[in-house]
């Protein structure tokens, strides 16, 4: 099997991260701490990416106690900026809201991608982050999770199958502590300059454990 690629935004969380490796702790935000099985929509339908957003926004909204349409109005506006399409049938919106006490995460599966942008990208997979405005490296190193996740075929493909969103929340938190486990023994800098992560095996080591 192919080694899975490593997302992108390599500048931006250069400038924000240490070169030493980054330990796990109480005040580190990871996506099993934020994405709880009821922010999961598995085989979802939409016609656009701006239904998509608003199906994930909802769930933000209850989650932070939010209106919907202000987490929205964020993510769009910074969709204007730069799309969130990563490749590979996926796409990241996220937003930093002041006032935000925590950060809070949703998922979506596609049964049929939707065209995400003007640039050709499609998305049968979306990830949507919201975070306090002034976490940045915290908001950024959650995206370079997500951005792994969503990189490795095996593992958006078992996202996919997943029987409910119990599993597909025990799937990602498996994987992702994976990827933590190896940014803490070889460091980010070393992990952000390779074409190709020399521990990708890992992911599907974590996706062959799960058997449905």
């Amino acid at each position: 099997m192919g080694r899975c690629r490593i997302g992108a935004v390599r500048v931006i969380l250069q400038r924000y991260y240490p070169a030493t490796p980054l330990l796990e702790g109480p005040s580190v935000i990871t996506l099993k701490k934020c994405l709880s099985p009821s922010a999961i929509v598995l085989a979802g339908s939409a016609s656009s990416a701006q239904e998509v957003m608003a199906t994930l926004a909802a769930r933000l909204g209850e989650q932070l106690g939010l209106a919907p349409e202000l987490i929205v109005k964020a993510v769009q506006d910074r969709e204007a900026t730069r799309s969130t399409a990563i490749g590979h049938n996926a796409a990241i919106p996220h937003c930093r809201l002041h006032d935000l006490p925590q950060f809070a995460a949703a998922l979506m599966s596609l049964n049929q991608p939707v065209r995400w942008d003007d640039q050709g990208h499609v998305a049968d997979l979306v990830i949507m982050v919201a975070g306090p405005h002034q976490a940045v490296a915290a908001h950024l190193r959650l995206l370079s999770n997500c951005s792994q996740l969503l990189t490795c075929e095996p593992l958006r493909a078992k996202i996919h199958s997943a029987p409910d969103a119990a599993a597909a929340a025990r799937l990602l938190a498996a994987a992702e502590e994976a990827v933590e486990a190896r940014r803490n023994r070889e460091g980010l800098l070393r992990e952000l300059r390779r074409e190709q992560a020399e521990g990708g095996d890992e992911l599907i080591d974590v996706v062959e454990r799960f058997t449905w």
